[in-house]
């Protein structure tokens, strides 16, 4: 409940944030672009604490996944400007199955806002850096080789990450990008006890995500 409280008030206090820096852009100097980039995810689930129980288990395994995301950019005369990137992003791990050949699998599909501040370096590269905010829609496992849903209520509903990486342009309309998202918040925790019911430790999970991305924008 904390933790969801902490994560409520940084929500609030980025979109202030977000509205007083794009004050800033004098109106007669900007550039606006809109569009949208899409691309692969290797999401990676990095864990705090593991339990003896699943110590020789290759619990966490990089997952192929995907995203889709808006583009809304706004640049300033300068080199630097903002962008908001609302879209769906696909996270989670696998994992080696304890009964079947196939890997396992988790996906926890987000509806995130990631809220860009942008530095052009160059013509056509792009360094871009900030908070990515996200709400939990959907969980989906593959256990024991078999897909099948668990309950979103496992798992922590708002997520808040930092986000950053680079974009090239290749023309006016297409770039390539490669950006990186780091959890500073966990998307699931579990108490382990021993066999006389004495705590032992967290299992707490954080989701790690490399994306990689082309921009169609005009």
């Amino acid at each position: 409940m904390v933790m969801k409280i902490l994560i409520d008030k940084s929500w609030l206090r980025i979109f202030i944030l977000a509205l007083l820096t794009s004050w800033y852009v004098p109106v007669s100097a900007q550039e606006f672009r809109i569009g949208f980039e899409a691309g692969p995810n290797l999401s990676l689930a990095r864990i705090t604490y593991k339990p003896k129980t699943v110590a020789d288990t290759e619990y966490s395994k990089v997952l192929l996944s995907a995203h889709v995301n808006g583009y809304f950019a706004c640049k300033g005369k300068g080199f630097m400007g903002i962008s908001v990137r609302p879209g769906l992003s696909v996270k989670g791990s696998s994992y080696k199955s304890l009964s079947a050949d196939a890997n396992d699998r988790l996906n926890l599909f987000y509806l995130n806002l990631p809220l860009m501040a942008d530095f052009y370096l160059t013509p056509k590269l792009e360094f871009s850096i900030g908070p990515e905010p996200a709400v939990l829609l959907l969980t989906s496992a593959r256990m024991d080789g078999h897909p099948g849903v668990i309950l979103s209520d496992m798992y922590e509903t708002f997520e808040l990450s930092g986000i950053a990486g680079f974009c090239y342009r290749i023309n006016e309309r297409l770039s390539a990008g490669l950006r990186y998202s780091h959890a500073f918040s966990w998307s699931s925790e579990m108490a382990f006890y021993d066999i006389n019911g004495e705590f032992i430790g967290h299992f707490y999970e954080y989701n790690h995500t490399l994306m990689f991305s082309m921009r169609c924008a005009w």
